[in-house]
């Protein structure tokens, strides 16, 4: 995989797939053992990294992206992409400043776009929102009124999703990703 130009971050994520698949095999005696145990998956440089040092900085570029309030709930709360365009405004509490995490969105060849509940207890959560972030998601939410009632489709549903295209359709996670390692390289990210 190294010689095959793939990162160490890819090649991690590959290691710990087939380590965990190899060692559910070798508990029930498929293989003799797993290999994985014998070569750790590689480091991953420093320079891979994307450290942001001027956090008020990288704020201010993001604003006005069509990412700025996605990117501002992952980077304040620490929730996954899938769990970011799952939220529901009925799963937001301005005013308790709280963030119920209770889906995640995944798109499957099978399925397309399809909710999930998380794999675990500790994925299903409840997340402190910071003053900032609160003033974020109050704009965001005032903005989508305005934007619904000039488009005639009047208030928001309650369970309405916070990220969602003009029908109320949830994102396309992998859109989402391509879009912002385009916002990424245009605001001089690593």
């Amino acid at each position: 995989m190294r010689n095959g130009g793939l990162a160490a971050r890819t090649i991690g994520h590959a290691h710990r797939v087939l380590g965990a698949a190899l060692s559910d095999a070798e508990r029930d005696g498929a293989v003799v053992k797993n290999v994985c145990k014998l070569q750790k998956a590689p480091r991953i440089a420093d320079a891979e990294m994307a450290i942001v040092r001027d956090l008020p900085g990288f704020i201010d570029k993001l604003r006005g992206t069509r990412l700025y309030v996605p990117a501002m709930v992952a980077l304040f709360t620490g929730m996954r992409l899938g769990e970011v365009l799952a939220l529901r405004w009925s799963h937001v509490d301005l005013d308790g400043k709280i963030i119920a995490v209770r889906e995640a969105l995944e798109w499957t060849k099978a399925h397309g776009i399809r909710f999930k509940v998380p794999k675990s207890r500790a994925g299903r959560r409840d997340i402190t929102l910071p003053e900032i972030l609160v003033d974020v998601l109050r704009e965001h939410r005032k903005a989508m009124l305005e934007l619904r009632m000039q488009l005639g489709a009047g208030r928001l549903p309650d369970d309405g999703l916070l990220f969602a295209n003009l029908a109320g359709e949830p994102l396309q996670p992998s859109n989402v990703s391509s879009d912002w390692g385009e916002i990424a390289d245009h605001i001089g990210l690593p």
